[in-house]
């Protein structure tokens, strides 16, 4: 069984391939305006299916703006395209006995002007295997 820590123990363990040093999970996220760049993992609530249990991962690759208050389009870009290609034929393992599955379903970039930042949005569909 994979519950939605684990599938956020999962994603965080295969986003230390985008080279960011600071990751959290929800419940661990620091206040206050981002400094450097850092990924953060929402995993949502999952849905049981007749052979899937099926739940959705928001990750944001977090890049402060720069001196002058814009965004790093440059360091954006890179993202999203290490991000695009990490997450387009999908992902499958094996976790405490489980198999998953996941993808990514959108992927594009955002601000936040509260936290002083752009960052990628990936919204990723992850599968369990529901069946014994």
């Amino acid at each position: 069984m994979i519950v939605t820590t684990d599938i956020a123990n999962i994603i965080f363990k295969d986003c230390k391939a985008f080279g960011i040093s600071e990751m959290y999970q929800r419940g661990n996220i620091p206040e206050g305006e981002v400094k450097t760049e850092r990924i953060v993992i929402y995993p949502k609530a999952q849905q049981p299916d007749a052979y899937w249990e099926k739940g959705y991962v928001e990750v944001n690759l977090c890049v402060p703006v720069t001196k002058t208050g814009k965004a790093n389009l440059i360091r954006l870009n890179e993202l999203e395209r290490n991000a695009r290609e990490m997450f387009k034929d999908g992902i499958v393992g094996q976790y405490d006995g489980s198999w998953y599955r996941y993808s990514s379903e959108s992927i594009g970039i955002e601000e936040d002007k509260e936290l002083c930042c752009y960052y990628v949005n990936v919204k990723l569909l992850f599968e369990t295997l529901n069946v014994n």
